[in-house]
């Protein structure tokens, strides 16, 4: 495989990784990708006699057509299971003179970032468990599994509403204007930001962490209470700390309305 294919396998798994795309999204881009390498392996294939192209196939079908030629690439998320196991598979010498030797070894995948389902206590820029800012209510619960449901906190107060989950953590809510989730927010123990700040810690915590930030008064706390902003390139998303008695006592993360004071109010 070459360079340039490898490079396109190992972004799409960061992508996926940093949840940039779903897994069916992910599965289409993978198989493009392959589908070429596929196309250069018949070509080759062909030109080898019989049982060379025998055995060769039976090589390749044995690490579910994970053949490479000088190169290597991951195998994920087999249907009908768990994740299959993750296996390299190198070539020693040129097809064309000597037969192939195949070195099988495992490899540990890369962690993900953040995590999935109800259970999930970390926030990001973007959001929480895959949803995202952005997002309407309906994508939001097909990406995630979850079930969200109005709370009735802004009951007659037209395009807006704050969202909860099903069963889900009780110390997290989402803002949704016009269908459209705009941000998400907790004052819940145990909550941390993918960089491992947690309500509770301390505002050098944040500062240590994050920067830069932006700051302004807690207009409804102490003198010396106030609200650290994190944005991301373009502030498109971002994470707000509320600082009261130099700890964070919540955090607000997503899009257009993390920097709101009274909410839809």
């Amino acid at each position: 495989m070459s360079a340039e294919r490898l490079e396109q396998l190992e972004r799409l798994a960061r992508l996926r990784a940093d949840d940039m795309l779903t897994d069916e999204e992910f599965a289409v881009e993978k198989g493009r990708v392959l589908s070429e390498v596929d196309s250069v392996l018949a070509v080759q294939l062909a030109e080898k006699p019989p049982r060379r192209r025998i055995w060769l196939v039976t090589g390749l079908v044995a690490v579910v057509g994970a053949g490479l030629l000088g190169g290597a690439f991951v195998i994920n998320d087999l249907p009908g299971g768990p994740p299959a196991p993750v296996l390299a598979v190198t070539a020693n010498t040129p097809l064309r003179r000597t037969p192939m030797e195949l070195i099988v070894k495992p490899i540990l995948p890369e962690p993900r970032m953040g995590c999935t389902g109800s259970a999930c206590r970390v926030l990001t820029a973007r959001g929480w468990a895959r949803i995202e800012a952005g997002m309407n209510v309906i994508r939001a619960e097909k990406v995630s599994g979850l079930k969200l449901r109005d709370d009735g906190h802004y009951e007659g107060v037209e395009g807006c509403a704050r969202y909860e989950v099903v069963g889900g953590p009780s110390a997290l809510s989402m803002l949704v204007e016009g269908g459209v989730i705009t941000s998400l927010s907790t004052a819940g123990k145990g909550w941390r930001t993918d960089r491992g700040v947690k309500v509770g810690d301390s505002e050098s915590a944040v500062r240590n962490t994050y920067s830069p930030l932006r700051q302004e008064p807690d207009i409804y706390g102490d003198a010396s209470d106030k609200i650290l902003f994190f944005d991301t390139e373009k502030r498109k998303f971002g994470l707000v700390f509320g600082i009261k008695k130099r700890k964070v006592s919540w955090i607000t993360v997503g899009g257009s309305s993390r920097g709101y004071v009274e909410g839809c109010l």
